[in-house]
């Protein structure tokens, strides 16, 4: 019965070869015909495959657009308020998004901006914005006015790696401890390394401005888990001197 129905398959009669073999002959078509069922398993795979891709360019595309319009809306929301808080073109253009999530339960966009000039963040200068349908409904302001006035420079004299021998100094570590770069993030003026002998996680060193009663610095942010102590510091020192500037635990 079955090599009957392989012998009738209109495939194998298609074909101009005949096995003089019945086994032969019923193990070539089988060999065809599980060659075509391939073809069809692989472009069914192929299929999923597309669909899948689809619906994530699809998501891509929305969520780069949602982005793109809150952006606009804290742009123009900026713009609004600029005056009121005596704030330049400057100071109201370099920004990056910090953080932002969506709150389900009443559909509220908490978005967090944090101000920059010249690619280097302002430490603490973050401002707050509520967004709902398309609008925004509260702005807390945290930039600082004229920040390019009160700038001195943007480069750094002092390494990351001298800037984190610095902040330990001054935690009571006199020692030089071997540190190892790990990560460099051009973008962000950020740094990791590894020191197994005094942290306990990657010491992570960002280039900041920091905001202090007597002027703005440039200057380190060192964050460092001490191994073996109950303290994660956050340490600034200067990036021009080495001087230490300010902490937190």
């Amino acid at each position: 019965m079955f090599a009957d129905s392989v012998l009738h398959n209109p495939i194998f009669q298609k074909t101009k070869y005949y096995p003089t073999k019945p086994k032969q002959m019923i193990d070539e078509n089988l060999k065809i015909l599980t060659f075509i069922h391939s073809i069809y398993a692989m472009k069914n795979i192929f299929l999923k495959i597309n669909r899948l891709l689809f619906g994530i360019l699809l998501l891509f595309l929305f969520t780069e657009l949602s982005a793109q319009q809150n952006r606009l809306l804290l742009d123009a929301q900026l713009s609004v308020e600029r005056e009121k808080y005596n704030l330049t073109l400057a100071d109201i253009s370099d920004y990056k998004i910090s953080d932002q999530y969506t709150d389900k339960a009443s559909n509220h966009t908490y978005t967090y901006i944090q101000q920059k000039h010249h690619n280097i963040i302002v430490y603490n200068a973050i401002s707050v914005f509520l967004l709902k349908d398309n609008k925004v409904i509260y702005f807390k302001p945290g930039m600082v006015d004229h920040l390019e006035e009160k700038i001195k420079t943007d480069k750094p004299s002092v390494t990351p790696e001298a800037a984190i021998g610095y902040a330990l100094d001054h935690l009571g570590h006199k020692e030089p401890v071997p540190v190892n770069m790990i990560l460099s993030e051009k973008m962000d003026n950020s740094f990791k390394y590894e020191s197994a002998a005094i942290s306990s996680s990657p010491i992570k060193v960002q280039l900041v401005y920091r905001v202090m009663d007597d002027g703005i610095y440039l200057a380190w942010d060192v964050s460092i888990e001490m191994k073996n102590e109950p303290h994660w510091w956050n340490v600034r020192v200067d990036a021009l001197t080495g001087n230490f500037i300010d902490k937190n635990d």
